[in-house]
């Protein structure tokens, strides 16, 4: 099969010129990480100087292209830089993944022209959300048979640093957290919701914070496109009910996961829409799935109550379903998810 074997070398000899070509035009003496983040910015400083900048990030992106080229900044996995109207206001330091002075250096620029730099990268992410509706799926212990694994999260506003709580707005002046549908998908590298939604979780007193935005970044989905969405910080909750009714939450009670999540310029049309779950779910509790052709994802905050959750089956009677068929037969229909 020489024709095959020439057409990989053909991609992987495109793919190195275009290497070799965007480091020549940057200082040899940069990192390859720090040239590609550079491209990365300059990508995105041509898509806000074209499609608007609502946030006051030019002023940023601009400053962090020239605080690379003047090798003050430098590209360190791990490493944030926290930037406020063109200035760097903290860091560069090791990430802290509460989010806690994300929230703090939010407050002090009162969320004007605030940036996190070094938080994904460099260049874009995997978003590759490839979703169709499945037959009888549902979540487990609870779920209406929505398509292939609808979840219920709870979302809000991120709540004050925990140093400054109570000091300047109390989390009890916040709105109220409002529960959403999503898809577990597990291609989806961060949760995704919509400007409506935004919208209704930051509806609240005034002088109150919206949410920390955190930066712009380039999804790259399953087929290759690539698209510019804005980053902001919100806190999740994850309600299970238990078999015997009433509501569970899972690790620990009544504990909010802080998730960089992106926001979609579109309003929210369940017909042509899904809100993605991103992968933080799979980091905070056991999930399992039983190879029973239910198609039923099974959630716990320990390995004990996974394994009693869990059917026994005989993996050699597994078999595949048959694509598109909803519950109920080839006349049924699928159900609407809210």
């Amino acid at each position: 099969m020489p024709q095959l074997w020439e057409a990989k070398l053909e991609i992987y000899e495109g793919n190195h010129r275009a290497v070799e070509e965007m480091l020549a035009t940057e200082n040899s003496s940069l990192s390859f990480s720090t040239v590609v983040q550079i491209k990365n910015l300059e990508n995105l400083r041509d898509y806000l100087e074209e499609e608007g900048d609502p946030h006051e990030q030019l002023v940023n992106v601009r400053a962090l292209i020239k605080a690379y080229r003047k090798k003050l900044l430098l590209w360190e996995d791990g490493k944030v830089t926290y930037w406020s109207k063109g200035e760097c206001i903290h860091g560069p330091v090791d990430f802290d993944r509460t989010f806690e002075d994300v929230k703090k250096y939010n407050e002090q620029c009162r969320g004007t022209s605030f940036w996190v730099e070094g938080l994904n990268g460099p260049g874009s992410v995997p978003q590759l959300a490839f979703n169709v509706p499945a037959w009888k799926a549902q979540a487990a212990p609870s779920g209406a048979r929505w398509h292939h694994h609808m979840i219920y999260f709870h979302l809000r506003v991120s709540s004050l640093p925990t140093a400054l709580a109570g000091v300047a707005v109390p989390v009890q002046a916040r709105p109220h957290p409002q529960k959403f549908t999503f898809i577990d998908d597990t291609g989806s590298t961060l949760p995704t919701i919509f400007m409506d939604d935004a919208m209704s979780l930051q509806a609240g007193p005034m002088g109150v914070l919206g949410p920390p935005f955190l930066c712009y970044l380039q999804i790259r989905n399953y087929n290759g496109n690539m698209a510019w969405h804005e980053t902001h910080l919100y806190e999740f909750h994850m309600q299970i009910r238990i078999a015997q009714g009433g509501l569970k939450y899972l690790r620990p009670d009544h504990k909010w996961i802080p998730q960089q999540t992106f926001v979609m310029r579109e309003a929210y049309n369940p017909q042509i829409h899904v809100r993605l779950s991103g992968s933080w779910m799979r980091n905070i509790v056991y999930t399992a799935t039983v190879p029973d052709n239910l198609g039923v994802l099974y959630l716990a905050g320990t390995i004990t109550a996974l394994r009693g959750m869990l059917p026994t089956v005989n993996v050699r009677d597994a078999r595949t379903p048959a694509p598109f068929i909803p519950q109920g037969g080839p006349n049924a229909t699928f159900p609407r998810p809210l």
